[in-house]
Formats: structure tokens, sequence, C-alpha cells
């Protein structure tokens, strides 16, 4: 087949086509729970048509087309013909909606000649596509929108429709070679499977767009079997299942392509290095407030007793931590902790700020980690009758003071508190849309049953896994209401008490003063000096404010700051039989609460329960252990536990790990230093 080679930038377009709001805003968002804000983009589409005319004609739905090599340009939709909507709101809409084009192009036009071709048009052309004929294609399939829309709608849909269908027909100038290349049908999956795994996995990653197009440009050096894998599982996936001179023609490749892609990051730093100081107030006035008095917490300073572990399990643990992080072309520091019974290894290196190391005390950000605290408090309270876990939310807050001004039409009344555990409340988030992060953080007064107005209004049956906040949010609402006190005080007198762990929940409670700062990519501050501590770019922030800004949007749902060590022995605590965080009963709900069906979290497959995810691990000796836990901020927090061998870990870092290739070659930084050193004490 001859098909016009389009560069994976097209794609990326669907995400960036909205103006920039306010940079400061657009930062804090980035740096919470796990993804970050996609920058505008600066060119056009290039596979796009021009309108001339409407055409409301019914598209024929089996026609014999041929694709084209020639590209055109269809206007983005008219802000008259389109929702209003924010970038994040755009974003996942947009994701879901390639998503949901490509399986269709897979599946059910699987046979058909020219579907790939349509398909890849209408993908191209999302930006001129009304997202509530998007949103038609999403829960109905492509054909099946035709049936479903009507009016504006099924004319946008048709025109589009008719557009990609004459782009298809089109006959190709096999004679221009400049601009055709041949390619197999593999080659072609391939670019197509990488473009969309650029879209759903890597919209947040800074080297995501540069890196895929490498891959793509770089398919002929790889193995048939290589690619094919890449088209069946994704990328990142095919590292943990290819093995041989097919493994190794992958990792080839994305080395190389890793080296362009910081390589060309750094050209790119040298051009421009610009700030937005001039943003801040004037001096002194603080930027961020609250209206409730904040709880003082105090140093991070462990005050327990722990048994060692062997000399050699010492030495084998430190060298798992340093081989991945030392690596790492992007990087500010590590905290690891490892726990098991009494026994405790916890290794730092790094550093926490400009002037400061990485300690093992050092406080730091566990981000949607945060999530564990939450579930096992309220398998607590209904372990103490306070509530059941089939109860609705009408129920539990039917005299809640602020309930009745909950709008009925984007919180629905009838989850249930299992659900809003399980993330299938089918619930809308409110988090993650940067206009609602800029009304938050702005209003001194801090009450967050009224954030619950700001969810997009409408919502799905629940039954369905979708990870978002709004869920924890509603939960920590609810366990406030049940026992009178606020939640950082009930997870003072209910675990980080008892079990003498370092912990502060934000934004009831005040940061420690050595928490260490955040480091990534400082363009999100206007500054395009690349990589580097976050505070230095968007310096119209006190420390407290960046912190506290962050605190008031996510609180229960990612607003913990800990050490490692409290994070280990929390996992321990939590998910052993020998722990104490939980009745046994409690644990057992919580232990057998993962879906049947396996979900993707953080790019594996796991089995995604009350507020944790459940993974199957494979060692490098061929043994599978199953471990239970977290992920937040993007690989920043991670800790697990596995019940086959009783071993907890905590990764906690100040930079992004997740993005970033272990050299372990089953996947992230992170997850490459868990499997070394959970084989190792295996």
């Amino acid at each position: 087949m001859l098909h016009m080679r389009r560069t994976t930038t097209t794609i990326m377009t669907i995400i960036k086509t909205f103006s920039t709001i306010i940079i400061a805003s657009l930062t804090l968002i980035a740096c919470n729970n796990e993804s970050d804000i996609t920058q505008p983009s600066e060119e056009k589409v290039d596979t796009v048509i021009e309108i001339e005319s409407v055409s409301t004609s019914t598209p024929t739905k089996t026609p014999n087309l041929s694709p084209t090599k020639e590209t055109s340009n269809i206007p983005a939709v008219s802000p008259t013909n389109s929702v209003l909507i924010t970038i994040q709101d755009t974003n996942e809409l947009n994701i879901q909606f390639s998503e949901s084009v490509l399986e269709y192009t897979q599946t059910v036009w699987q046979k058909w000649t020219d579907g790939e071709t349509i398909g890849m048009c209408l993908i191209d052309n999302t930006d001129s596509i009304i997202p509530a004929v998007r949103e038609a294609i999403i829960e109905y399939g492509v054909e099946e929108a035709f049936d479903e829309l009507d009016g504006q709608n099924l004319e946008n849909l048709s025109t589009i429709w008719d557009l990609c269908e004459t782009l298809a027909s089109t006959p190709s100038d096999k004679n221009n070679s400049s601009t055709v290349t041949e390619l197999t049908a593999t080659d072609l999956s391939f670019e197509t499977a990488v473009s969309a795994y650029i879209v759903s996995k890597w919209s947040t990653w800074d080297k995501g767009q540069s890196m895929g197009d490498c891959l793509i440009e770089s398919a002929s050096s790889m193995t048939s079997e290589t690619k094919e894998t890449v088209i069946a599982n994704g990328i990142e996936e095919a590292f943990d299942t290819l093995s041989g001179e097919h493994l190794n023609s992958l990792s080839e490749t994305w080395n190389t392509c890793d080296k362009q892609a910081v390589a060309s990051q750094s050209t790119d730093n040298t051009t421009d290095n610009t700030t937005t100081s001039d943003i801040s107030d004037e001096p002194n006035t603080p930027r961020v407030t609250i209206n409730i008095e904040r709880d003082q917490v105090p140093t991070f300073q462990s005050s327990n007793t722990y048994g060692p572990f062997t000399e050699i399990l010492q030495t084998t643990f430190q060298a798992s931590v340093d081989t991945e992080f030392d690596q790492l072309a992007e990087k500010a520091g590590i905290s690891i902790a490892v726990y098991s019974d009494g026994n405790l290894w916890k290794y730092a290196k790094g550093i926490a700020t400009s002037s400061a190391d990485m300690t093992v005390n050092t406080p730091l950000e566990i981000k949607s980690t945060s999530k564990t605290f939450m579930s096992a408090l309220i398998l607590d309270q209904v372990d103490d009758g306070m509530y059941s876990l089939s109860d609705t939310l009408s129920n539990v807050l039917a005299d809640h003071p602020g309930y009745d001004s909950v709008e009925k039409d984007r919180i629905n009344p009838d989850v249930t508190i299992a659900e809003l555990l399980s993330m299938t409340s089918g619930l809308n988030t409110y988090h993650m849309i940067s206009e609602n992060f800029v009304a938050i953080e702005a209003n001194p007064t801090w009450n967050p049953i009224e954030h619950l107005n700001m969810t997009p209004s409408g919502y799905n049956n629940p039954g369905t896994y979708k990870y978002n906040d709004t869920n924890t949010i509603i939960l920590a609402i609810i366990a406030e209401h049940a026992a009178g006190k606020p939640l950082n005080r009930l997870y003072k007198s209910i675990f980080f008490d008892p079990l003498d762990i370092s912990a502060a929940l934000l934004p009831q409670d005040i940061a420690p003063s050595d928490t260490a700062d955040e480091y990534g990519d400082r363009s999100k501050c206007g500054n395009n000096s690349g990589f580097g501590r976050m505070l230095d770019a968007c310096n119209w922030y006190t420390k407290d404010e960046w912190l506290l800004a962050q605190g008031k949007n996510t609180w229960a749902a990612a607003g913990i700051v800990s050490t490692a060590e409290s994070m280990a022995r929390w996992g321990y605590e939590l998910y052993s039989s020998q722990g104490s965080a939980i009745s046994p009963s409690a644990r057992s709900n919580l232990l057998n609460s993962g879906s049947i069906e396996p979900i993707v979290f953080a790019n594996k497959p796991h089995h995604y329960g009350y507020q944790m995810a459940i993974y199957l691990m494979e060692l490098s000796n061929g043994i599978t252990i199953d471990i239970y836990g977290h992920i937040g901020g993007g690989g920043k927090s991670v800790m697990y536990y596995s019940p086959d061998i009783d071993l907890s870990i905590a990764i906690l870092a100040n930079s992004s790990l997740d993005h970033n290739r272990g050299t372990c070659g089953s996947g992230s930084t992170p997850f490459c230093i868990l499997e070394s050193i959970y084989g190792a004490y295996q």
C-alpha cells in the first residue's frame, strides 16, 4: 500500500490547540497527581482539509476507496459551533476520542481497505469535530454515531466524513517519490500504534513526542516481531514481552532515540532563557491564603529502633538504586526504604533543594499514594459502624450542611461508598481543570464540598473504572462528616501517632520547612531553561504558597508529605497480616477489592481496588509475586508491599521517574528498582 508518512505531530496537536492560560496555574496542575499540562502547539495540523461548504449527506459506510498522498486543511470548528471547554477537559476528551477511533479502525474496520485511512483522517482532524460528536463516537462508535446525532451535530460529522472519504478516494501520485513512502503493512500499523501511544500514554512527557517520532523513523532498524509486539501491546509494555534479539532491537532503538531527545532538549534550552517573574504580586503580598487554622507538624526524625537486613542484602539494595538512578539524565533526589517485620533499610542520594542534599529524613510529597490513607480510614469507619460500603452518597451526607447545595446533575447521589473507593462511580473530575485550580487557589475560603459543583455536569452509570480524584475528595468529606473532625486530625489520631508515622496533610497541616523542592520542566513556568527547580522559574510563589496551593486543590487525593521510611512502614502496617493499621476484617475487604479484569495503571496492567492497585510482578528468576500499593506524581511516589515475601518498599523522589526507562528492560526506573530488590530478597 502507498501511504504518506505523516509526522506524529499531527496527532499531538489534538491536545495542543487551546490558548495558554495563567502560567502559574498550569504549572501547579502539572506537578499534581499523574499528569502534566501539555504546552500549546505552534504547528498547524498537517493532514487537514479545507471546508468550502457544509454537506449534510449521510456517508456511505462501505465505500471502496484508495488512500491518498494529498493533504489539505480543515479549519477548527467555529466557537459558535463548539462547546467552550478547558484545556484539561479537551485533552482527556481528545485522548479518549483518538483511542476510540483507533480501536474502531482495528476491530470494526479491520477488513476494510480504507478503514485505517478514514480513521487516521478523523483523528488528525479532531479539532474540527464538535465535542458532542466526539462524545457520541466514544460512546457508540463511528458509524453508529450517525444514528444517534441530529441537527448541527450530524451535519458536522457528515461534513468531516465526506471530506475524509474524498481524501481516501483521491488517487495517489506514485511518481512523487519525495512525498510518498512505500510502507509494509506492519510499518504502517506500527506508525499508527506509536502515534496513538504518544497521545494516550506520553502526552504529559516532555520527551514523548520526540521519542515517538524517532521510533517511527527508526522502524526499519527493528525486527518485525518487535514492531508487531509494540502494535499489540504498546511501546513500554513490549519490553515486558520481548526477549533475545527482538528485545535488543527495541532496546537499542530506544537508547538511540533517548539520546537524540536529550540532545534536542539541550539545544532548545539554549535558545531562550526568559522568565515570567514580572507576574508576581506586590512584594510581601501573599498569593495564596486559606481561612482555616493550619496545624504545625514536628520535624520528621525517626525515633524508632529497627533491626538490619544482612550486609549482602543492604549492598544489593543500594546497588539496585544506584544502577537505576545514576543513569538518569534528568534527576534531583531519591529516598528509598525497605521494611519487613522490624527490619529496616533506608537510603537517600541526590539533592532535595538547591542548597540541601536529600537525606533519609527529608519530607517529600507522596502525591496520589495519599489515597491509601483514605481507603484505610473509610474501612476503619465502616468497622466502627458509622456507615456501610453499600450506603449511597445521599444517605451518608443527608444531614451535611453543605450537601443540599451540591448540584445533582454533577454528582450522582446514588453512588455508593464502595464505588467511590474503587473508582467506578462514573463521576467526572473537577481536578486538573485549570480554571478550577485558579479559582480554588485564589479563594481564601476553602470548603471542599463547594468544589464539587466545579465537576462537569453529567455522569455515567456506576460500574466502569475511571481514575479521578473527585471520588477521593467525596470520601474525605464523608469521613470528616461522620467523625465530626478535620481529616488531618483523624489521620493523626488513628494512623500517624499510633504507628509513629511522620506525615502532614496539606492544606490542613503546614508543610515542614525542609520539604524537598519540586524539580521538572520549567517551561511550564514560562522559563525555557529546561529541567530544574520549579520555584526558580515560578518565583512569584514562596515555598509555602506553592505547597499550600497544591494542598488546597488535591487535599485527600494527593496532599500528604512524608518520608520513605514512614511510607515503607505504612505499606507494611496496612497490607501485611502482621500490620496493625486496620482490623483483619477491614484488611480482608481491602485486599480482596481488586477488579476482576485488569486496568492500565502507571502504564502497567493492575487490578485496581479500594484506592489500591495490585500488580503481578515477574522477577528475573521467572518467579511471579503479587504486590499491593499505589503510585503518585508520575513516579515521584511508589509504595508496594508483597504478601508473598512479606516485604514493603517505598520510593520517593522530587522529580518524575515514571517516564524514564529502567536498565532492567521491563519497565520504568521505579519498577526496575522494585524488581531488583524483591528479587534479591526473595
